[in-house]
This record gives structure tokens, sequence and C-alpha cells, in this order.
């Protein structure tokens, strides 16, 4: 489902909006998904903890460094680890191109019904209200 997300965050004196496109997985052409996948790989690569990363992640690194192709590492991670790999992609939501829209830890807070997260503008995390989230098919 294309959704629109909404956000407000009061930055020094000036209260920015914005609003952009967000994606779900399911909902991107094939070049996107073949991004989205890209991306989630060379995240896992970047930052997984080999001994404690999972038995199947292992193999994938074990390999690459058997066949000194450390190269082919991508693709030994998405060999043996493609059901993870597809279960990570399906809790982001995407821009139209495939590449993660950094929100996270997205709260709904229940005493005020206002839906809080974190947004990475220029590698600063930033502390947002979300405004809405609507499905971008619905008219406004």
């Amino acid at each position: 489902m294309k959704t629109i997300i909404s956000i407000n965050k009061e930055l020094s004196l000036n209260n920015v909006s914005l609003s952009f496109f967000a994606y779900e997985y399911d909902d991107l052409n094939e070049t996107a998904k073949m991004i989205a996948v890209n991306e989630c790989i060379r995240f896992m690569i970047e930052t997984f903890d080999i001994e404690h990363s999972t038995k199947d992640f292992r193999k994938a690194v074990t390999k690459s460094e058997d066949m000194h192709t450390p190269w082919f590492l991508g693709e030994y991670v998405w060999e043996y680890c493609k059901k993870e790999v597809l279960l990570m992609v399906h809790h982001n939501l995407y821009d139209k191109r495939g590449k993660v829209i950094p929100i996270f830890h997205v709260k709904l807070d229940k005493k005020s019904g206002v839906q809080t997260g974190e947004i990475t503008i220029y590698g600063i995390g930033v502390r947002v209200e979300i405004v809405e989230i609507k499905d971008a098919n619905n008219k406004y």
C-alpha cells in the first residue's frame, strides 16, 4: 500500500512540515525491490557481529573466506539468508526507488493519541510528531 506520511517538527523558530510517499516492500517495482534487498544485505554485512549472528549468516561469511572471494559475500548472504533478508525488508517503508525511509521507533502515546518517531535528516536523528499516515489511494 502506498502511503503518504506527514510529519511536523519544530526546529529553532521554524515549524517544518514534510510530506512524502512511502511504500511497503510488496508495492515496489522489481528494480526497487532489488535495491531494497541489496541495501538490506549491505546493512547486514556492515553491522552484523559474526559471533552473534545466525548460523546461515556465519555460513555465508565462512564460504566467502574459504573461497577467498569477499566480493561475493552479498551473493552468499542472499543464498544462505534469503528468508531472513525477506523478513527484514518487509519491516521497512521505502521511497519509490527502494531506498529505506529512515523512520524508527514509531510510537503512539495512548493518552494524547500522538504518534512520534525519529527520522534521520542529513545524518542527524530528529524526533518528530507523525501527523498522519494515509493510504495514498484515498481522496483528501
